[in-house]
């Protein structure tokens, strides 16, 4: 609050009074210190109690002794000039007040939210788009997005073969998806050689290969985690053998 110095009180030094006009427009608090210049003394302090003093009006009535002094005196009296602003200095948003509403709003509904979580209301977290490709771990697992409740990814193929068989398809996986093998049954009616092929672009690759006695079989089983899987989209799972019939089931994934 800015200070107003007055000019043209009258002071009556024997009844221990000051008067002015601007006194009855401010409450006595705003009277600051007043000061008798030509005595060199303060006869009046908000903040001392031997120096205060009782605003009737715009007569002030000292509590400070000033019967010695005399009525023409020069008085310095300051008081709290309630009219004049101050500058500011800085930068002023306008519509500040309906920013900070905004604001405000946004993290009231952000921490009733985690309030509630908290209370035992579960939050939800919805995943609208699919994991990047890349090198990084959760880019690169190999088990699919298998849906718990249709299983879609799953796959079961059989095959059978009346006599020996080249490069018979056993699982043909649809355009962009891979042969994923959890396990694999294969019997042979005659003695055999039996080999899987990846039958990949650029020409069948062996992944498998085995002598059967006839009338036996094996079973090959991969951990859920690390299946049997091919080298690429669309390539599929082929199967030679050199004679007797032959009958193979798969169980796996495609994607």
């Amino acid at each position: 609050m800015a200070k107003l110095r007055l000019t043209g009180a009258t002071f009556d030094a024997s009844l221990k009074t000051i008067t002015h006009a601007s006194f009855s427009d401010v409450t006595l608090a705003g009277i600051q210190l007043i000061t008798n210049v030509t005595d060199q003394i303060i006869i009046y302090s908000f903040a001392d109690t031997a120096k205060g003093g009782t605003l009737s009006t715009d007569t002030l009535a000292l509590e400070y002794d000033t019967t010695s002094m005399s009525d023409t005196d020069e008085l310095m009296i300051l008081v709290e000039d309630g009219a004049t602003t101050q500058p500011v200095s800085g930068t002023v948003t306008a519509n500040l007040s309906a920013t900070d509403n905004a604001v405000l709003d946004a993290i009231e509904a952000d921490t009733t939210t985690i309030a509630g979580a908290v209370a035992g209301t579960e939050m939800q977290v919805d995943v609208v788009a699919a994991l990047p490709a890349g090198t990084n771990a959760i880019g690169k697992l190999l088990q699919p997005d298998i849906d718990v409740t249709t299983n879609t990814n799953y796959a079961k193929k059989y095959y059978t073969s009346a006599g020996a068989v080249t490069d018979g398809i056993i699982w043909s996986p649809a355009a962009g998806k891979r042969w994923h093998i959890h396990t694999i049954f294969i019997q042979v009616s005659a003695a055999a050689t039996v080999t899987l092929e990846d039958d990949l672009a650029a020409g069948d690759s062996a992944i498998w290969k085995a002598e059967l006695a006839a009338n036996s079989g094996v079973v090959l089983t991969f951990p859920e985690k690390y299946p049997w899987a091919s080298g690429e989209d669309a390539a599929d799972l082929i199967i030679t053998t050199s004679a007797g019939n032959c009958y193979v089931t798969v169980s796996g994934f495609e994607v």
